[in-house]
């Protein structure tokens, strides 16, 4: 009898069975589950919109929210059919996405462990919190006070700083971003000739010295740039530059606040250069910020960029979406054509955000006087390669980054559209110096803070033995021009380091380019890890490309 009631003895749930409601009907799990992330999705994607100013009220937008309620039906029929594990596993994923959509990663484990522990409650209480969140961001939107975050807007703020002498010139000082210097073009690539001439005839023509060889030392901005604005060559190397840098030890602005240039600075979010005392004017655009591009684009472009910048938020999505694509890559072997998402390079809007920032600089030197100095950083002609040589925006389809999944040739001729394009802005960019009241007294530098970066193999040291000779041309030879009187005009095909090539102009006070290298000088870089921390300095005096000095 003992032994009967011993096995009639039920056994003991599991902990995890504690924290859940085993009775809930599909009906109930379905109508949660839905609810919670079509709540949870719609409040965080109308705090997207507000932080940019986007219009909510636009079709692509619609659009987005439809596919919203498609997604948490979805998670709704996904819920019902795994029963008791979804009310675990959907409240855990849900509360990790809402974190990371809208604080990064802030408070990530204690809302993990939160709504594992309270998972009986975790559905109801994400659509209160974000029914809350939805009502308030529509409010906003409604009544017009979503302005964007001034970064995201592109916001001129002034910082009040005053020169103490004024110059009798002006100076135009302009990053272009990734943009290759002309001895790198590839002769092999299709138009890769053609390009480097019109850049030749065009820079030419208009009164420039090229120093065609130039090259930066480094592969990603966030250490090339503080080398180059440094101007010393024991300048150490700073570590932990991953997500954005600030210029700290900027000696060139030290030159020209001596010089008394009033200083104004365009930039994005992911480098800052105005902590600087000279600088009397910052606008600040994020790099990935939103644009309403209104009829350039198809709404379902417009609709499928917002909805993967939304989800570029949250490392879970991007890494689900990475999945996808490896997956498409190998189904694709077999014959099947799904369709590629890499949403990080071909649905980013950095190549939007810096064409907006030329438009303001242009706009700036329509008034330049002399005593003044803009400096801009702006991302064009950096990926994606979205606009043909006349400007005109491509379809969201034909976008197209660096390490797009096609040939490394027609990576390039997206590239030399996108290049033309630029070329484009800058002669109305000398227009505008041309009739503004500093005409004739302006010096004008161009050059970019490292090479095209189109590469088979991305120079890093973790791909050392795997990356080539042309890889590292395609990484660091960077393009420099510069105009200014008492510099002639020319072409000038020698290797030299940005780094040089500015603090020559920059102790002739402008008057002279071609650095004098210091004795014992021999051609070097700094190759990074995937973190983009300079790891290690590589040679470069057995690199064909490094020491040809052909005039």
């Amino acid at each position: 009898m003992a032994i009967d009631q011993a096995a009639a003895k039920p056994k003991p749930r599991p902990i995890w069975m504690k924290i859940v409601d085993p009775s809930e009907s599909r009906a109930r799990a379905f109508t949660l589950g839905a609810a919670a992330t079509a709540v949870m999705l719609t409040g965080s994607f109308l705090n997207f919109l507000n932080y940019y100013g986007y219009p909510v009220g636009s079709a692509e937008v619609q659009l987005v929210f439809a596919g919203v309620l498609a997604v948490s039906a979805v998670v709704g029929l996904v819920a019902a059919t795994l029963g008791v594990f979804a009310q675990l596993v959907v409240p855990v994923l849900l509360v990790v996405l809402a974190i990371q959509l809208n604080f990064g990663g802030a408070f990530l484990t204690v809302g993990v462990l939160a709504s594992a522990l309270l998972a009986r409650f975790a559905r109801q209480a994400l659509i209160l919190w974000f029914g809350v969140v939805v009502i308030s961001e529509l409010w906003t939107a409604a009544t017009g006070t979503a302005g964007g975050h001034p970064a995201a807007a592109g916001s001129a703020v002034q910082t009040g700083a005053m020169a103490t002498k004024k110059s009798d010139i002006a100076v135009v000082h302009l990053i272009l971003d990734e943009h290759i210097g002309l001895e790198a073009i590839p002769d092999f690539v299709p138009r890769g000739p053609e390009a480097r001439e019109q850049l030749r005839t065009f820079y030419l023509r208009h009164g420039f010295r090229l120093l065609a060889g130039a090259y930066s030392e480094s592969l990603h901005t966030v250490n090339s740039i503080p080398r180059i604005l440094g101007l010393e060559p024991a300048l150490p190397w700073k570590q932990g530059g991953r997500w954005g840098t600030t210029v700290e030890q900027n000696r060139y602005f030290d030159v020209l606040q001596w010089m008394g240039l009033r200083i104004t600075v365009a930039q994005s979010d992911w480098i800052d250069y105005c902590n600087h005392p000279a600088v009397e004017t910052c606008m600040t655009r994020a790099a990935g910020g939103l644009i309403d591009v209104g009829d350039q684009l198809p709404v379902s472009d417009k609709a499928y960029i917002l909805a993967f910048r939304f989800a570029a938020l949250s490392a879970l999505a991007r890494s689900a979406l990475g999945v996808y694509d490896l997956a498409v890559f190998y189904v694709r072997r077999v014959g099947l054509d799904l369709p590629f998402v890499q949403q990080l390079q071909e649905t980013s809007t950095s190549s939007l955000n810096g064409m907006a920032t030329f438009e303001w600089v242009i706009g700036q030197t329509r008034a330049l006087t002399p005593g003044q100095a803009i400096f801009a950083h702006v991302l064009v002609p950096h990926y994606p390669y979205i606009y043909d040589k006349a400007c005109r925006m491509l379809r969201q389809s034909e976008w197209r980054g660096r390490a797009s999944r096609v040939s490394w040739q027609a990576r390039y001729d997206a590239y030399f559209d996108q290049v033309e394009c630029v070329t484009h802005k800058v002669e109305e960019m000398l227009s505008a110096i041309a009739a503004s009241p500093a005409a004739g007294k302006t010096v004008i530098i161009i050059h970019a803070d490292h090479g095209s970066r189109i590469v088979q193999f991305d120079p890093v040291i973790e791909n050392d033995g795997r990356f080539t000779d042309r890889d590292l041309v395609d990484g660091l030879a960077a393009f420099f021009a510069v105009s200014a009187p008492g510099i002639e005009p020319g072409y000038d095909s020698k290797r030299y380091p940005l780094r040089l090539i500015l603090d020559a102009l920059a102790r002739s006070q402008f008057r002279g380019v071609t650095p004098d290298l210091p004795t014992g000088f021999h051609h070097s870089v700094k190759i990074e890890d995937r973190k983009w921390n300079p790891i290690a300095e590589r040679s470069m005096v057995d690199k064909e490309w490094w020491n040809e000095d052909v005039d």
